[in-house]
């Protein structure tokens, strides 16, 4: 017996569908392919349906190969709920995988996008009101600090000074860092942005202050305008920032302030409707310290609206 006609004995009440396109290298490696994970979770239940190949990266194919894959499991009537990243391939109104697969089963479906990938969206929109925009993959004042790196002094850096640590809740802040830093994290950068952040806002983390030499710094890296932005902040005595200066400032005021906390409730799906309403409170009392990215984020947030609690109320 193979492991499908195994898992058809495996009682289920519903399942949560996942996926993510990938392009990958073919067997033979002389050419690329597009490639569709397709997943199914169910309480402590996981399992890998199949990784067809695709004519092409639309939601059309995404939806046609996910049908036929719950179809050959006999588990069509058991999709509750639908986990992809927030692409236009994917959660496009008309044309998204989602949407065409909702259509294809004939009911509706719950969303549950990754979170990450809307906050990252809503960093990013921060991040570029307030820097120099750059058609390089890389970020130009990341990229010379990353140089600068190897020179600076390790044990002279500068914490924000009072009136700007003022601006934010800072001792809820240090503490929700400090829990999340007992918690187990999936990555190193995980625990990073989290000792920047207590040591932007003069918190002690009560291990001696050391500092990862810094990594990737492509815009597709998740944790890299975060991490950076803190960093750089951390030795601008060291690293001549003048012209930055005021927006990286406000940069990471908005990433201790208000996106830190969102970003590591993000996996908790159960929290998901409360926090995104934490997260645009937290975005528009944000007013205060800057309108600029207030705004921003708030129209950043608005435009996943789809995924967001608001589109329920």
């Amino acid at each position: 017996m193979d492991i499908k006609e195994r898992f058809k004995g495996v009682d289920l009440e519903s399942i949560v569908l996942h996926w993510d396109g990938k392009l990958l290298p073919s067997i033979t490696g002389k050419e690329m392919e597009e490639r569709l994970p397709i997943i199914i979770t169910s309480k402590d239940t996981e399992q890998i349906l199949t990784i067809p190949t695709l004519p092409d990266s639309t939601g059309k194919s995404q939806a046609q190969a996910m049908y036929q894959a719950l179809l050959e499991w006999d588990l069509l009537d058991k999709v509750e709920a639908f986990c992809c990243d927030t692409t236009a391939s994917n959660l496009g109104k008309f044309n998204g995988a989602a949407s065409l697969l909702e259509g294809m089963l004939g009911r509706d479906i719950l969303y549950l996008p990754c979170r990450h990938h809307i906050f990252e969206v809503v960093l990013k929109g921060v991040f570029d009101c307030k820097m120099p925009k750059s058609s390089s993959p890389n970020v130009t004042l990341f990229q010379d600090f990353q140089k600068k790196w190897p020179h600076l002094d390790k044990k002279k850096f500068s914490c924000a000074d009072k009136d700007t640590i003022k601006k934010v809740d800072s001792d809820n802040i240090v503490e929700f860092c400090k829990k999340q830093l007992l918690e187990n994290q999936p990555r190193d950068d995980y625990r990073e942005l989290l000792q920047l952040s207590i040591i932007f806002l003069g918190g002690n983390l009560n291990t001696p202050v050391s500092f990862r030499m810094p990594g990737a710094i492509h815009h597709a890296r998740w944790m890299a305008k975060a991490i950076y932005s803190l960093k750089i902040y951390l030795f601008r005595s060291q690293f001549d920032i003048s012209a930055e200066l005021q927006g990286l400032e406000k940069i990471c005021l908005f990433i201790v302030g208000v996106y830190i906390e969102a970003w590591y409730q993000a996996p908790m799906a159960i929290k998901a409707p409360k926090g995104d309403l934490d997260f645009i409170k937290k975005i528009l009392k944000f007013e205060k310290v800057d309108k600029e990215i207030s705004h921003i984020a708030s129209k950043k947030i608005v435009n996943h609206r789809r995924s967001c609690i608001i589109k329920f109320l």
